[in-house]
Parts: structure tokens; sequence; C-alpha cells
């Protein structure tokens, strides 16, 4: 940051021909609510975009800088989703066995497409790692919702997730 500058203004470097990627980012930036970002972009075998800004903290007193430590969550799903679907292409996975054939130490009843909803007792939210034995009753830490393809969990501990992890 230099003399000047807004302290949570967008901040890092951009290769000419991706300026407008700094103007989006700085825009998002400027008008979002909460914490700050990151964004890296590898592109032809290097780095042509490396930016940051906003508040590292919810208070949004600390500014955010280049090696702010953040929590990732969900973004490697689509990664996943992706070497997934490539095991599947090439008969290596197959989406509705039991997740115990590829991970025997998995004890809920789930298949690799989705968690069956038939037993719960004994899974763990994945936000907290409490246990919850909801065996078809809503218990005081985790409600189950139930949808025709999945089951997700909305913890008290304020997470909602797809997922439930085995014990």
């Amino acid at each position: 940051m230099t003399a000047g500058e807004a302290p949570f203004a967008a901040h890092g470097i951009v290769e000419a021909g991706f300026e407008t990627v700094r103007e989006a980012f700085s825009d998002v930036i400027a008008a979002q609510a909460g914490t700050g970002a990151a964004l890296a972009v590898w592109h032809d075998g290097r780095w042509v975009v490396d930016l940051w800004g906003g508040a590292a903290d919810a208070a949004g007193t600390v500014p955010w800088r280049r090696d702010s430590i953040v929590q990732a969550y969900s973004v490697s799903k689509p990664f996943v989703a992706m070497c997934a679907l490539l095991l599947v292409d090439r008969g290596l996975l197959d989406l509705d066995a039991p997740v115990q054939r590829y991970w025997p130490e998995f004890t809920a009843q789930a298949t690799v497409r989705r968690r069956r909803t038939s037993s719960t007792n004994g899974t763990r939210c994945v936000h907290c790692s409490r246990r919850s034995n909801l065996h078809g009753r809503r218990g005081p830490h985790m409600a189950s919702q139930r949808s025709s393809t999945a089951t997700s969990w909305v913890s008290s501990c304020g997470a909602s997730t797809g997922a439930a992890s085995a014990p």
C-alpha cells in the first residue's frame, strides 16, 4: 500500500490486458458488505492477476493483505466433482456404489452420489464435529432438511452443508 491509498481498496498487480479484472474486483470490494477478498489468475504459464482488498475481519478494522489467511469453504467442490466425473468416465468410480467401497472407514449409509437418508445415527456436524443421533428425529444440535435427491444439514452452530461426515 502506498501513501494516500485507501486502506481497504484493491491492491496488487495485473498484467497488461487484464486491467478490466482489477476494475471488476475493485467494484466488488467497494460494494460488498463484510470481509474482503483475494483473486489470483494463472494464464499461459504465469501469474497475470494477483489482487486483494477489503477488510480481513468482520469488524472492518484490519485491512486485507496479500498474505491474509482465509477459510476456503466450498471452493474446491467443482474441482473434486471434475476429478470424480473423470474417474466415472474411465470406469474407475461408480456413483451408485456405497462409499465404503472406496473408503472402508466411512460408516454412515451413503452412496458416492448422495447420502442416503435411511440412517443418520452417529453422524457429526461437519462444521463443529458435534455428534448427532438423529435417527429420523430432529435433535437439539442438527436438523435434517430432506429433499428428493439429498440430505442437507443445518446445525445450531450456524453451519449449513450438503454432507455429514462419518463418526
